[in-house]
């Protein structure tokens, strides 16, 4: 992935001023920036954003062509609520797709470094491990899966133990050939430690939403 000034998760730097906006308004999201159930209205991006309605009004269809916000008659753009079935679906799809990836990719390739914060870390090291298979098709939904789990990762911290040593031991096994079957099963740890507690992910998800309700 390029090295987007604004640390977007997009696999290409936006370069036009439409796109970055779109890379801004979607960097937020991840971010946890608007909660499920929550509406982003023209207005609100707009000067959030310092940008025109219509660049804004443009992006957020590029967010609803990516699923990552739907188009409700008269209400406007809405964040879609996850459920635990949804959210427990993305994470075993992620591991799949990483699984594939691992095993697809050939040896002595390039260290995987990954640096910034917890979600940033988690997110380049899975793009790398990706685009390490020489598969474009599972780098783009690897880091389309990204896009949509990183606003639960935000919690991985209250609900599970040693997740920065977790993501360092993922990649020491990424970088080094003779930890292969390793890293395949701290992959797969990895996400089932996250789907044993996908009731609490929706959990605090939704009081998050329910306190910003009442603000």
């Amino acid at each position: 992935m390029a090295d987007c000034k604004l640390n977007c998760t997009d696999p290409v730097c936006p370069a036009t001023a439409p796109e970055r906006i779109y890379c801004e308004i979607k960097r937020l999201f991840v971010d946890g920036h608007w909660t499920p159930g929550e509406y982003l209205t023209l207005g609100e991006v707009t000067s959030l954003l310092s940008c025109s309605r219509t660049v804004a009004r443009d992006a957020l269809k590029q967010l609803q062509g990516a699923e990552m916000v739907s188009l409700v008659h008269r209400r406007g753009f809405q964040v879609p609520r996850m459920n635990e079935s949804g959210l427990r679906d993305l994470f075993e799809a992620n591991r799949i797709l990483l699984i594939g990836a691992i095993a697809s990719s050939p040896r002595n390739l390039p260290a995987i470094f990954a640096d910034g914060s917890y979600q940033d870390q988690i997110s380049s090291t899975f793009l790398q491990l990706g685009k390490r298979s020489g598969n474009n098709e599972i780098a783009r939904r690897i880091s389309g899966y990204n896009d949509h789990l990183n606003r639960f990762r935000i919690y991985d911290h209250q609900l599970l133990k040693d997740v920065k040593s977790e993501i360092h031991d993922i990649i020491d096994a990424a970088n080094d050939p003779s930890k292969r079957g390793a890293l395949r099963q701290r992959i797969i740890r990895y996400h089932n430690r996250r789907i044993a507690k996908v009731a609490a992910y929706i959990r605090l998800m939704t009081l998050d939403f329910d306190q910003r309700s009442a603000l």
